[in-house]
């Protein structure tokens, strides 16, 4: 009951994201996918990056076999950009961020802006909250402490994605994951997904 309760509260605060006070963003490297720095060699003791203040998640494959990810102009406003991701008909495609701070009991928020050029199920374009804790040794989902993800519903549109929990008892990391998913061993379809403007804000 109380972990409903807790998931009602949420659900209400995901839908007043807008009109709600908060406190000051919680900083995220390169959410707006603008930096013209390179990627880093070591990154929080991570593999390299691969665009600034982004790397594959755990188990990509897709790493060195072409343009499945990229930072591309953006098709309605030139001069700014934002990520591309392509479906690869043998895996997932997707980047994590770098690891933010949190304090356990307070509750975070994601918001991006992503717009679907093309996705047939089984795929999903999701964007993922994740929390982790201190000295985690790999990012696997074995070490992930918790995680809670917003699905993309509309084709042709950019659309706002939020979702928001609690940071859990433990928790030291949150990162965000972006990704086009599929459905357990089913292979992706083509799949065309931009993603923009990504912020974390701890909500009082």
């Amino acid at each position: 009951m109380k972990r409903f309760a807790q998931v009602l509260i949420i659900s209400l605060v995901v839908l007043m994201l807008g009109s709600i006070a908060v406190s000051a963003a919680v900083a995220l490297d390169n959410g707006d996918f603008e930096s013209q720095l390179p990627p880093r060699e070591r990154y929080q003791g991570w593999e390299n990056e691969y665009i600034y203040g982004w790397k594959p998640f755990a188990g990509t494959a897709w790493v060195g076999k072409g343009d499945h990810v990229m930072v591309i102009e953006h098709p309605q406003k030139p001069g700014q950009h934002v990520l591309k991701l392509s479906g690869r008909d043998d895996g997932y495609v997707g980047l994590r961020s770098h690891h933010v701070p949190v304090t356990p009991g307070s509750i975070y928020a994601i918001t991006a802006n992503v717009f679907v050029e093309e996705l047939a199920e089984p795929s999903r374009m999701q964007v993922w909250l994740e929390f982790w804790p201190a000295d985690t040794p790999s990012e696997t989902s074995g070490d992930r402490m918790h995680h809670t993800r917003a699905t993309a519903k509309n084709v042709g549109v950019w659309q706002e994605l939020a979702v928001a929990d609690i940071a859990p008892e433990g928790a030291a990391t949150a990162t965000v994951l972006v990704i086009i998913h599929r459905s357990g061993q089913l292979a992706l379809v083509p799949a065309e997904v931009m993603v923009d403007d990504i912020t974390i804000t701890e909500l009082k």
